[in-house]
């Protein structure tokens, strides 16, 4: 499972790529389609009935909610914050806050971006990967509060692919979507100058910054189920 930045640079140069992001539309995106491609899952990725290929985590609240799930369950080569990598058997992620820029580096620093997904965007360039298609990135959440803001989960959870996602009684840092945006922009910027792309294959999604793109499915497909 372990591997070193040496093996991870450039691994996958000039193949697609799959970055699965956490939203509700997951549940609809066939098994047999995120099977198709090399993959990174991020955060409660582990809750499905699927692995991806590589596994990453930055933001601490959810690390340390998922923390045993991770250990148990996440059986691929993991990138997770420093503060918990060398537990977790993962390689270390050190997060850099300068202002917004795209690490070409992620051996020596990432810049978190308000999200997740665009630590995964960073790691999947450094792979070498040609071509990035999203999915699970609505880019919509049904909370109140500020960007950032520590909040107790009171409710089932309505903002994730599950409703346990973030357990009733949890703490989770409420989205900072402006971050977000800021930083897809730089992604794309990047992925463009080199001849790269990234592509939203979301259903629904309210993100408007990628190129966007449909799932073709089959009758056959079957959809996630829990």
């Amino acid at each position: 499972m372990y591997m070193n930045w040496s093996d991870i640079k450039d691994r996958h140069y000039g193949e697609t790529g799959l970055v699965i992001c956490n939203g509700p539309s997951l549940k609809k995106v066939p098994k047999d389609f995120l099977s198709q491609y090399i993959s990174i899952g991020t955060n409660g990725i582990f809750m499905l009935p699927f692995q991806p290929s590589y596994y990453v985590a930055v933001n601490e609240l959810a690390i340390e909610q998922f923390y045993d799930g991770i250990k148990k369950h996440v059986h691929v080569p993991r990138f997770i914050k420093q503060k918990y990598a060398q537990e977790l058997d993962a390689l270390p992620l050190v997060s850099d806050y300068r202002d917004c820029t795209f690490s070409m580096e992620p051996d020596k620093w990432i810049y978190e971006g308000g999200t997740v997904t665009y630590v995964a965007l960073q790691l999947a360039y450094y792979m070498g990967f040609k071509d990035i298609l999203l999915v699970g990135l609505d880019h919509y959440y049904k909370c109140t509060g500020n960007p950032n803001q520590e909040v107790v989960m009171e409710t089932e959870d309505p903002n994730h692919f599950s409703p346990n996602y973030f357990q009733r009684g949890k703490s989770w840092n409420l989205p900072d979507l402006s971050a977000s945006e800021v930083s897809y922009r730089e992604a794309r910027r990047v992925f463009e100058a080199d001849n790269r792309t990234i592509t939203n294959l979301t259903e629904g999604t309210h993100e408007d910054i990628f190129e966007k793109g449909i799932i073709e499915v089959n009758a056959q497909d079957e959809e996630i189920s829990y």
